[in-house]
């Protein structure tokens, strides 16, 4: 079956689309006749480059689009840039105006490609087709696929699937040549005359597939049509294969901007291959079968070093609840160890916390932390409740700087579908960067670690000889356990103690020794996360070589083991560690302890009350009641404050983390919504969301072809579209009839056309579509009055100055020609032959750009700053008409909506007050439109045909090979 594009192009829809207000679209046909018509010998765009160009289905969600990219041709953006609307459309159908489409487009029919020197040579996807064919992906599979509803309409190609315009990289990603206008116009100055081949053509054409046609989150988005479907998965029994590639370290790579890091063609394609002729993982030949797989790894691109045994490792890393594989287990294994451990030791402070509130101020506590002033004034007591020694503080304050880099630059590859990720590792330097830092940090921690070592076996040596010197066991065990970091049976049973006083069960907390059971556990769970995230970080950084070694399903397990330890330890220091030595009420805002080796009064009485008592007892210091200090009622009071929002804090933390850790083992892995939610129908939302500057690489909309440029500019301050009542483009009452009206929404306010009265002129004035503002003339069309006016050779500053200013304002709104515009006249002399030709240029082609990046619109001016707002009546009417909804009766219905619109008419203006000569209905000189446009919107002939137009008359339009007359 050979593929074919969607039914009617916006061309072929124009029928339709003017049976209700035809006069629009000769009005667009007429404007600026003759300034596409080297780029666009049909004339098609002369109606079809104008913005909003579209209708709603009866419902007023599906968009059908008729609008495309002047740009697209004029700077060659796709494939299709060099071909003729006629080429694909047939002539005799669409030389009729208004179109009536008969004809389906067939892609695998013969093309005509003119070359530079005027030879015609043929081309076909005829070939592509074949291949689909023999693939996983043939026309037979996917127009079989299990979508409810439909993802395509009927007879439409099953090629929508995947693709959508532009096919070339987007702009922001192309390789800029210094151009000025031209591709070559740098090897032209300085081969004039020697390039026989058409190089604007090569370099974006041929040039460009060197590289993937494809950002890699667009390519997430083709696979993730099928492969992240929930219908699709459930009814063939496959698993979500793009959500475990973005949980690979490819995949959030690809998420966090690397280009470089494998996609889903590197791997099922194999490399340079045909992506076309993707194979079944079961089929002979396929780059993923278990006989080529290895080979597919060990790519020149890839992992060029690695042995067949590295294969086994998985891309597709599926820990799914219904599959007891090891891996699954062991991921259970550590988020219970993380659940159990950040449960505990979180409710412990949550408790303590409550419980400080709640108890009252025991007279006991302020004697001990009397006690423990007396003692850190005292020398001796001083120096033996030091906590930490300076060579300790060093190793800590290292350990500290090294765990923060790794833990900061990790944190943001393991969530790399978070909002923030990419913020961060952008913040960082990008992700090669942060990479770097995370192996250097890493390597530093465990030789930190390795010191650490080396250090506490000196400790021993020096403890051994001072038992010999006393007569005391010096064997090395014995040793060992008499240091005070081991742990020992009094720990537990001050541990559950601990818990007994929480509980209310009982009254006084433990009296700790030297070192609490939770610092020895902390100290023992670091000795542990060193020992096991580095080693899995070694394992996974030298890949190839562990699979060498060992096997490349020890992978595997090094990903989960790397990535859950580490998450259980940065959420631990967060959350546990840190409340302890800078968010507790005794150490806040931090504990000296880690500066100067001593720790707050407060907190020795708290955690260290037996080591206080004992060293009190035997320096023989007491404590009399006028040394107690008893806090006053208000910071008490703000204490207990303080107290009980980390109680909060800390519970939202609890909740957070265990949400997250059940997620993961309960729940099968599901592809980020960034990736998943790309447009499955055309809409007025998909339009204005799917081009913001924040996510500029979403792929189109499926069952759409013709590129959509991102032009639609959200109005902000419009009470018609923001109330609830209207979309954005409006006019949709029957499906295909609006689309001219639709067009002129985007740049005149409903008011200008549905305000009652039948006035000579209308006041009308620029309004800003983000504030509602009134503003100068749009830039656009400033820029438009000065390049007429401006001799490319002359300089002239203030013009200059006007210029540069008008083109900063203009490309503020992303337009990338608009942009190479502005630095072109920013960074050439004026009055130089590059000046001269960037001038020019800017003036053959400034009309591709006034059609509607205005970011303003035309608004009725009544003499305020704001654009017209709805009165408070009308805001009334509107809210009540939207909660009655279908409840209402039908003369409440209409009553509402007569006073929600107050003095507005239901239908609107028709288009010969503002299309025939002056006086007209609007002062277009008084916008800012130049005397030639003017003159194209009030000449006669439009306002004659107009009228025909709207008798029901129609006519042809003479197209030829040469162009349209």
């Amino acid at each position: 079956m050979a593929p074919t594009l969607p039914e009617p192009s916006r061309l072929m829809m124009l029928w339709r689309l003017t049976r209700s207000f035809g006069a629009w679209g000769l009005a667009a046909l007429l404007l600026f006749s003759g300034s596409a018509s080297a780029r666009d010998p049909d004339g098609c765009l002369e109606c079809h480059r104008y913005r909003g160009l579209s209708s709603l289905d009866a419902q007023g969600q599906a968009l059908r689009l008729f609008s495309t990219s002047a740009e697209y041709y004029s700077q060659q953006l796709g494939p299709h840039a060099r071909l003729a609307c006629t080429d694909c459309h047939p002539r005799e159908e669409v030389q009729v105006f208004p179109h009536e489409v008969k004809t389906r487009v067939d892609c695998t029919q013969a093309c005509h490609l003119a070359t530079p020197d005027n030879v015609e040579r043929r081309f076909s996807h005829s070939e592509v087709a074949r291949t689909l064919e023999r693939s996983a992906h043939g026309d037979k599979a996917l127009s079989s696929l299990p979508f409810d509803p439909p993802l395509l309409r009927e007879g439409q190609s099953s090629c929508l699937y995947c693709h959508d315009e532009p096919l070339y990289l987007h702009p922001k990603q192309q390789v800029e040549m210094g151009r000025s206008g031209e591709p070559d116009i740098r090897c032209r100055s300085c081969h004039q005359g020697e390039l026989p081949v058409d190089t604007a053509y090569f370099t974006q054409h041929v040039g460009a597939r060197f590289e993937p046609q494809r950002p890699p989150r667009q390519l997430a988005q083709v696979c993730a049509v099928c492969h992240s479907d929930p219908v699709f998965l459930e009814k063939t029994g496959q698993h979500d294969a793009v959500a475990s590639y973005l949980h690979s370290f490819h995949g959030k790579a690809q998420i966090l901007g690397d280009r470089q890091a494998a996609t889903c063609t590197d791997c099922h394609a194999g490399e340079g291959e045909d992506v076309h002729d993707i194979l079944g993982k079961a089929q002979a030949g396929s780059a993923v079968n278990k006989a080529e797989v290895a080979e597919t790894c060990r790519s020149a691109r890839c992992h060029v070093g690695a042995t067949p045994e590295f294969s086994a490792a998985a891309v597709h890393l599926e820990i799914d609840p219904a599959k007891r594989t090891p891996e699954y287990y062991l991921a259970v294994f550590f988020v219970l160890l993380t659940a159990g451990t950040i449960f505990v030791f979180l409710l412990m402070i949550i408790l303590d916390l409550l419980g400080s509130v709640i108890r009252k101020h025991s007279h006991e506590d302020a004697r001990r932390v009397a006690l423990a002033r007396k003692l850190l004034a005292h020398r001796e007591g001083r120096q033996r409740l030091t906590r930490l020694t300076v060579h300790q503080r060093f190793q800590h304050w290292f350990l500290v700087i090294t765990f923060a880099t790794v833990a900061i630059t990790g944190m943001g590859l393991k969530f790399a579908d978070s909002s923030w990720a990419p913020a961060l590792m952008s913040a960082l330097g990008g992700l090669s960067v942060a990479r770097g830092l995370h192996r250097i940090a890493g390597a530093a921690m465990l030789l930190g670690f390795g010191y650490h070592l080396i250090y506490l076996l000196v400790v021993l040596v020096r403890l051994r000889q001072a038992a010999r010197r006393e007569g005391r066991p010096s064997g090395w065990l014995a040793v060992i356990l008499s240091t005070r970091i081991i742990p020992t049976p009094q720990d537990l049973f001050d541990f559950l103690d601990l818990w007994r006083h929480l509980l209310f069960l009982k009254k006084g907390r433990p009296r700790f020794g030297h070192f609490t059971f939770l610092e020895k556990f902390e100290y023992w769970a670091v000795t542990w996360g060193c020992l096991v995230i580095g080693l899995s970080g070694l394992a996974l950084w030298k890949s190839e070589l562990t699979s060498a070694l060992l096997s490349g399903r020890v992978l595997n397990f090094a990903f989960i083991i790397h990535s859950d330890e580490a998450f259980l330890a940065v959420v631990y220091i967060l959350a546990v560690h840190l409340f302890s030595v800078m968010m507790a009420p005794g150490a806040f805002p931090l504990s000296k302890g880690s500066l100067t080796g001593d720790a707050p009064p407060v907190e020795l009485a708290e955690w260290h009350g037996g080591e206080v008592e004992a060293l009190a007892e035997a320096l023989k210091i007491e404590v009399k009641d006028e040394d107690i200090e008893h806090e006053g009622r208000a910071l008490r009071w703000l204490k207990h404050a303080y107290r009980l929002s980390l109680v909060v804090v800390f519970s939202l933390v609890l909740y957070a983390s265990l949400a997250y850790l059940f997620h993961t083992i309960l729940t099968r892995d599901a592809a980020p919504t960034s990736i998943t939610e790309i447009p499955r129908v055309l809409t007025v939302e998909s339009l204005t969301t799917a081009h913001k500057e924040a996510a500029p690489l979403t792929r189109g909309p499926l069952a759409h072809y013709h590129q959509t440029p991102p032009w639609f500019e959200d109005d902000t301050t419009n009470d018609c579209t923001t109330s609830g009542c209207h979309p954005q483009l409006p006019h949709g009452d029957k499906v295909g009839t609006r689309a001219f009206l639709n067009m002129h929404a985007t740049y005149i306010d409903c008011r200008v056309c549905h305000l009652g009265g039948e006035e000579a002129t209308l006041k009308v004035a620029w309004f800003d579509l983000k504030t509602g503002a009134r503003r100068d003339t749009p830039a656009v069309l400033r820029l438009t009055a000065l390049l007429k006016a401006m001799d490319p050779v002359k300089v002239d500053e203030p013009q200059i100055e006007a210029l540069r200013a008008a083109l900063a304002e203009a490309a503020t709104g992303g337009n990338a020609q608009l942009r190479r515009w502005r630095e072109a006249v920013e960074t050439t002399r004026p009055g130089s032959r590059v000046w001269q030709r960037v001038i020019i240029e800017m003036r053959a082609r400034i009309t591709d750009h006034l059609h509607g990046e205005y970011q303003a619109k035309i608004a009725v001016d009544e003499g305020e700053d704001q654009r017209p707002k709805a009165s408070e009546a009308e805001r009334e009417a509107t809210a009540r008409y939207l909660e009655g909804g279908a409840g209402l009766a039908e003369g409440e219905r209409k009553r509402l909506v007569e006073q929600a619109h107050g003095a507005l008419r239901a239908e609107g203006r028709l288009c010969t007050p503002c299309h025939t000569p002056a006086p007209g209905l609007i002062d277009y000189a008084a916008l800012g439109y130049t005397a030639e446009r003017i003159k194209a919107l009030q000449t006669e002939m439009l306002a004659r045909r107009m009228k025909k137009l709207q008798e029901g008359d129609g006519f042809h339009m003479k197209i030829t090979p040469e162009g349209v007359h």
